[in-house]
């Protein structure tokens, strides 16, 4: 672990409860005010320059909207006529890190400012680090450079213990001269992929047989024209074209991740020369049926095919997918299908759609419908056709619940603004990827009474998100969803055909607060450390787990984590940390020796000072 640990020394501990009154209106901050932040942009050079033209941008509770400037000429930037709050300050420049102020290192969290009414702020330095940058070719498999593929760099390690990575940067394109470059990489170690686009929809590629290739070495030895070949008895084998496509391919040229070559980078670091071809693999056809729980077919049901990464130390955010529509007798039919792990899942009408003529052809149409028959089955395939795959489509699940207020005031008037979404395992999470999901499941709306259902949920790992669009229901929040012996808001639960009970999503306004002031051993505020509040009970160091929250103290040392969950908590501080490294158990586990416990009960709001003492 290269984040340093730092034992806390506990100087006091006071609560303050909740005082059992209704609470007044949420007060509205207006946008402007009289204070003013100002200060610079500087790079990371060890003669530290200005860096022009820097987007600087300032957000926070009660700044609405965020505001941005750009430096001038000296880096300078300044904001005026603010609000009193407490704010973040974020700069982006092309070729650099998008850095936070009073971040240690790139890409890592900053340190909030907090400015009072009519508080001017001013020489607040904002540090950049310039990205690094890997830059290569691309090549097929004859030595020509390809145009207009897909080249990614992800990062080589597994965040939040899920063992799945997901994409951190924006990838590139080959340009027509098959060349990539990919610039403002945070420093870490990167597997660099190709990501070919399948030929399925230009139709399959073929390489020729065998007599084919013999066919033609014969016609240039003898120098004459290639003859067609001599028709095969009728109980001779045909040997056909073999279809082939080109599969994701890793550095330094493997289609197998476990070859691939990581890459260290360091701030600003350029490296060049990562040339790699693309690999021919052989495709198969999938086919299959798709029938109802009659045993009728399922014509015009949709099927997607998508690739999984089980056992994979990383998955991409928009992983290969084939589509197809079930015929009338519901026979389908995916082609051109490389190598690899898949999930097929097919999505049907309630109601069986009527059959439309056209041009002399029998076709039927999926349409939109809710709700839907479902059905899915995982699939081999290693390079031969895969035949006679069996999808009964059944109804969707349907999860009812009702939301539930506790707390000091009276429930919200209007609870259709609350919204209820169950989302998946596994969920692209890189901003402005599109979900390319058969069975996504939408948000839905609570009913007048609080009363819901989230129609067509298909088996697999859900966790619930609840929220609510009304401004004036900011003093509630969920507090619990019970699902057998888990609650939906921890983590990602198991939902199946045989445990869908009715969930009761139970808000609070009874909300609890951990908060405090870190001191050096010499009484100076501390806030170039990070504040970790984590779960006594291991069972909820999970992924997304809201039992484990970070953040960063402000410039005062003060640090506020909100929204805990009641019961017992370990808190430590580290010196630096990778983002959201503290999801992960073995993290945790680290911390452990380092950290003070602390209980929080519903309704809290309890101050909890720390002095930091030696490092170990």
């Amino acid at each position: 672990m290269r984040a340093l640990c730092v034992i806390l020394l506990m100087l006091s501990a006071s609560i303050v409860r909740a005082q059992q009154l209704p609470p007044r209106d949420a007060e509205v901050k207006p946008t402007f005010g009289t204070a003013s932040v100002s200060g610079v942009v500087l790079n990371d050079e060890e003669q530290p320059h200005a860096v022009r033209r820097a987007i600087v941008t300032l957000s926070g509770a009660g700044l609405t909207p965020n505001r941005s400037v750009i430096t001038d000429d000296d880096g300078k930037f300044a904001f005026v006529n603010l609000p009193a709050g407490r704010f973040t300050l974020m700069a982006s420049r092309a070729s650099f890190i998008t850095s936070a102020y009073g971040a240690k290192r790139p890409g890592r969290p900053g340190t909030a400012i907090s400015v009072d009414a009519g508080q001017s702020v001013a020489d607040v330095v904002i540090r950049m680090w310039r990205g690094a940058v890997v830059a290569g070719t691309v090549r097929d498999d004859r030595g020509e450079p390809v145009a207009g593929v897909p080249v990614t760099a992800v990062p080589a390690r597994a965040p939040s213990g899920t063992g799945i990575l997901t994409l951190t940067n924006n990838g590139t394109a080959t340009d027509n001269r098959g060349q990539f470059r990919i610039f403002g990489l945070e420093p870490g170690t990167y597997v660099v992929s190709a990501q070919p686009a399948s030929s399925g929809a230009l139709g399959p590629l073929t390489a020729p047989s065998e007599a084919e290739v013999d066919a033609l070495f014969d016609a240039a030895r003898r120098r004459t024209s290639l003859q067609p070949a001599p028709s095969a008895p009728p109980s001779a084998p045909v040997e056909s074209a073999k279809p082939f496509d080109y599969a994701p391919v890793y550095y330094p040229g493997t289609a197998a991740l476990s070859q691939a070559a990581p890459i260290a980078l360091t701030a600003g670091q350029e490296v060049t020369g990562l040339d790699f071809a693309l690999q021919r693999v052989a495709t198969s056809v999938v086919s299959g049926v798709v029938t109802r729980s009659d045993g009728a077919p399922a014509g015009g049901a949709t099927i997607q095919m998508t690739a999984v990464w089980n056992n994979a130390p990383f998955a991409p955010d928009s992983p290969l997918s084939l589509s197809a529509t079930a015929g009338p007798d519901g026979a389908f039919r995916i082609p051109q299908v490389t190598p690899g792990e898949y999930r097929i899942e097919a999505k049907a009408l309630v109601q069986a759609p009527q059959p439309q003529t056209g041009g002399g052809a029998m076709v039927f149409t999926p349409g939109n419908s809710a709700p839907a028959l479902w059905a899915q089955a995982d699939v081999s395939v290693l390079g031969r056709d895969v035949e006679g795959v069996a999808l009964r489509v059944e109804p969707g699940m349907t999860i009812s619940g009702k939301l539930v207020f506790e707390g000091t005031a009276p429930p919200p008037a209007d609870m259709t603004k609350f919204r209820l979404w169950l989302k998946p395992a596994g969920l692209p999470t890189k901003p402005g990827t599109p979900i390319n999901r058969l069975s996504f499941v939408s948000s839905v709306t609570a009913r007048a009474d609080g009363t819901f259902e989230i129609l067509n949920v298909t088996p697999g790992p859900y966790q619930l998100v609840a929220t609510s669009t009304n401004a004036t229901d900011a003093t509630w929040a969920a507090r619990s969803a019970p699902f057998g012996e888990r609650d939906l808001l921890d983590g990602f639960v198991d939902i199946a055909r045989s445990n869908a009970p009715t969930v009761v999503v139970t808000f609070t306004d009874r909300r609890t607060e951990l908060s405090g002031s870190l001191q050096t051993a010499t009484g100076a505020p501390a806030s170039d450390v990070f504040v970790i509040a984590y779960a006594a009970d291991r069972k909820y160091w999970l992924p997304s787990a809201r039992r484990v929250q970070a953040t960063r103290p402000d410039a005062d040392g003060h640090y506020v984590i909100r929204d805990l969950p009641p019961g017992e908590y370990f808190i430590s501080a580290v010196t630096d940390v990778d983002q959201d490294e503290w999801q992960d158990p073995a993290f945790l586990e680290k911390l452990l020796p380092a950290s003070a416990k602390v209980t929080i009960a519903e309704g809290e709001k309890k101050v909890f000072d720390l002095r930091l003492g030696k490092s170990s």
